[in-house]
């Protein structure tokens, strides 16, 4: 029995001993605040945080077991962290980046007190270096790419739905509904003479639509689209969409009456 016990006691002294080493701690306070606000901008991801706490408890272990600890340097570096997501996700240009960069590198050199006041208490400067400039580098990419999207067209509204697939959820007679892109819509089958007309342009289509009664480009009754049948988006008025059945192999899917 006291074999036991002392063997336990001497793993658990090897495990204080080890999270007392000034760049595990440091090293596991950095990670765990970077999973932690992993879960925040992305709530529901679960893993980041519950690793993310588990990192920051660790952290935690480890500074009270070090000689001295600078709170004002700890919230540099996590005011540093805020800044570099605040940049990422709001597209600052690199602004946030570079005054994050400046307060992490300060409490960094000043956790755990002035740099040579404690000379076998400190997180080695290559270490701070090389996050650092990994800070930077990683910002530069996201603001180059940021300024990239900038110029590309932006594709929303009917623009974004048009030429996607999705599935009949009710009988499509020719009125019903589709699940497109995970949403569920209202939705008109078309004719084959409709979707040429949709394809060809506004001209072609005003020119077909102002024959028809409220613009309805919609096929003959007696085809209709069973649930599970595919079908593609042409054409959207208004909150409904405007549909083609997709060639399927898969069971009976039209149906005519």
């Amino acid at each position: 029995m006291v074999e036991r016990g002392s063997g336990k006691e001497a793993e658990m002294a090897l495990i204080l001993q080890t999270l007392a080493d000034p760049t595990l701690a440091y090293a596991l306070f950095i990670v765990g605040c970077c999973a932690v606000m992993t879960e925040l901008f992305h709530p529901g991801a679960v893993i980041p945080g519950v690793s993310g706490g588990v990192c920051l408890l660790l952290a935690f272990v480890g500074f009270l077991l070090l000689p001295t600890i600078n709170l004002a340097s700890l919230a540099l570096i996590v005011a540093a962290l805020v800044l570099f997501a605040l940049d990422v996700h709001f597209t600052a240009h690199g602004g946030l980046t570079a005054v994050g960069l400046a307060a992490f590198a300060a409490g960094s050199l000043t956790l755990y007190g002035l740099p040579g006041s404690h000379a076998s208490v400190a997180v080695p400067l290559p270490l701070i270096v090389g996050l650092t400039l990994a800070g930077a580098g990683v910002s530069t990419f996201v603001v180059r790419a940021a300024l990239h999207t900038r110029h590309l067209p932006t594709v929303n509204g009917p623009q974004r739905l048009l030429g996607q697939t999705g599935t009949v959820t009710t009988t499509l007679a020719p009125t019903g509904t589709v699940q497109v892109a995970g949403e569920l819509w209202s939705a008109r089958l078309c004719t084959p003479r409709s979707v040429r007309a949709l394809r060809a342009g506004p001209t072609a289509l005003d020119t077909l639509t102002s024959r028809r009664q409220d613009g309805a480009l919609m096929a003959p009754p007696s085809v209709t689209l069973v649930p599970g049948q595919p079908v593609r988006v042409v054409g959207r008025r208004g909150l409904i969409l405007e549909v083609e059945p997709v060639a399927s192999t898969g069971g009976r899917a039209v149906r005519t009456a």
